[in-house]
């Protein structure tokens, strides 16, 4: 699945974290502007679940490895 994509992309990412068009590119594929706005929803929609952060606006980091905090208990 392609959140499964995102997170294990964030997780080799910099500390500083990757913008949309970054995550895209390691995605592969063709680089259309629906493509973008598909990554960037799905990379917000995990940072609303507490799997990834957003550092900056649009600059996204992956929190941890395991399941994120508001699942637990």
């Amino acid at each position: 699945m392609e959140y499964q994509r995102i997170l294990s992309i964030l997780a080799a990412a910099p500390a500083d974290g990757l913008r949309a068009p970054q995550i895209l590119g390691r995605l592969g594929g063709k680089a259309t502007p629906s493509r973008l706005e598909g990554v960037r929803a799905r990379v917000r929609r995990l940072a609303d679940r507490g799997w990834v952060r957003e550092v900056t606006p649009n600059v996204f980091v992956r929190l941890t490895t395991e399941t994120p905090a508001t699942s637990a208990g």
